[in-house]
């Protein structure tokens, strides 16, 4: 195996650009270890999940299975899987800390919630104001009285505030759809420290996939009435968990499998199920709990994320060419990624709003496309950038230099 010089650093993807760092090369210090072409995959998920609801207000509809030619649009609808990377991702994130101290939480139980809520709440609270502000601003403009419920409501913001708005099924897509995911997947960093690490540490992988595969299970069993917040998002969480053990200290017969051709193959296999495999019911959950098969493409994708993750992880510490690699640490979007946190929690709000400035002028939906893409689209990377700057890069922790050459 090379041996991979790794830099003294914990600076973002954004601060290794400003200092004119190779962000293909991954950076570690005692803190943590950065691998730079996570932010390219954050980039790029946070785009897609963007475009998915531009397509969708644009009210371009995701038709039935069918070969034709606009059938190579429907790989643009798939934006719930999008969130399924986050999540496995988070999973990812969190444990490699863990992994590499040895299987101990830094700082402890209590530290650890503390960091997390610094890094989450305050973006999610601002998103949320910001978001009411709009709803406002949009109502006044257009003589649209009373406000809507959810301004006006208590109960609404009470459950938003606490982050338990996914957990109802009337009120889980309020103010600004994406705070849903947010909301799961605060509510599964207390398993990791409570329920996922102890059980690895004392009886290891397979306990863990065990314990977290069970814990989903019946979730979903008991409490059909919060489907909609994807309950078996646990187990997606402790495959991330599993990757990070397994891609920085591999067995040799890991480092054998292949693991990018394996993602690849159970991607293209799961979204052509999805699309052409009528006889089975793939069924978005309803009030009732009626899920259908629903969670298991959920489970699949996330294990197609388990294998890309082992793959880019050993190709980067390895310094083994990886063409998937070297996409995902584009420059650009190791930038994007550094801030595709607030990315995410903004951009339907901003679009909300630029679709309003257009609506009068009645456009074609494929003009209006074509503008939002060209206009929007940068301006609100920019705008979320100074949403980052504003209420995310503060609340980030002291942050050391990043020495070139070291």
């Amino acid at each position: 195996m090379a041996t991979t010089p790794l830099r003294t650093s914990t600076a973002s993807g954004a601060e290794m650009l400003a200092e004119n760092a190779d962000p293909s090369v991954p950076s570690t210090s005692k803190a943590r270890l950065h691998l730079p072409y996570l932010d390219g995959i954050r980039a790029l998920m946070a785009l897609y999940i963007m475009h998915v609801h531009l397509l969708l207000a644009l009210g371009v509809k995701a038709d039935p299975p069918h070969l034709s030619f606009s059938e190579l649009l429907m790989p643009f609808f798939q934006g719930h899987d999008a969130v399924v990377v986050f999540i496995v991702l988070s999973g990812y994130c969190l444990m490699l800390p863990v992994v590499r101290d040895g299987g101990t939480l830094r700082g402890g139980i209590a530290t650890f919630f503390k960091r997390r809520a610094r890094r989450i709440l305050p973006p999610y609270y601002a998103a949320l104001f910001s978001s009411a502000l709009v709803t406002v601003a949009i109502a006044y403009l257009t003589h649209l009285f009373p406000l809507p419920v959810e301004i006006t409501s208590p109960k609404r913001w009470l459950l938003h505030l606490l982050l338990l708005h996914n957990l109802s099924w009337q009120h889980i897509y309020e103010y600004t759809p994406p705070l849903w995911s947010i909301a799961t997947e605060w509510q599964i960093y207390f398993f990791f420290p409570l329920v996922f690490l102890p059980v690895w540490r004392k009886w290891n992988n397979g306990a863990l996939i065990g314990v977290a595969a069970i814990t989903g299970l019946t979730l979903t069993v008991l409490f059909p009435s919060i489907a909609l917040a994807c309950p078996w998002f646990v187990f997606l969480f402790a495959l991330g968990m599993l990757a990070a053990k397994w891609s920085l200290h591999p067995s040799p017969s890991l480092r054998k499998i292949p693991w990018m051709t394996i993602a690849l193959a159970l991607t293209l296999l799961t979204y052509l199920a999805l699309r052409f495999v009528p006889a089975v019911q793939w069924v978005w959950p309803d009030r009732h709990g009626r899920l259908g098969l629903f969670p298991l493409p959920d489970i699949s994708f996330g294990v197609a994320m388990l294998c890309f993750l082992m793959h880019g992880t050993l190709a980067t510490l390895e310094e083994r060419p990886s063409k998937f690699v070297r996409a995902f640490t584009w420059r650009p979007l190791v930038f994007l990624g550094s801030f595709s946190y607030s990315f995410y929690l903004i951009h339907e709000t901003l679009q909300s709003v630029a679709l309003q400035l257009f609506h009068p002028f009645h456009l074609p939906p494929l003009q209006l496309y074509g503008i939002m893409m060209i206009l929007y689209v940068p301006l609100a990377i920019a705008l979320a950038y100074v949403f980052y700057l504003v209420f995310e890069k503060p609340f980030l922790g002291t942050r050391q230099t990043l020495k070139r050459g070291v």
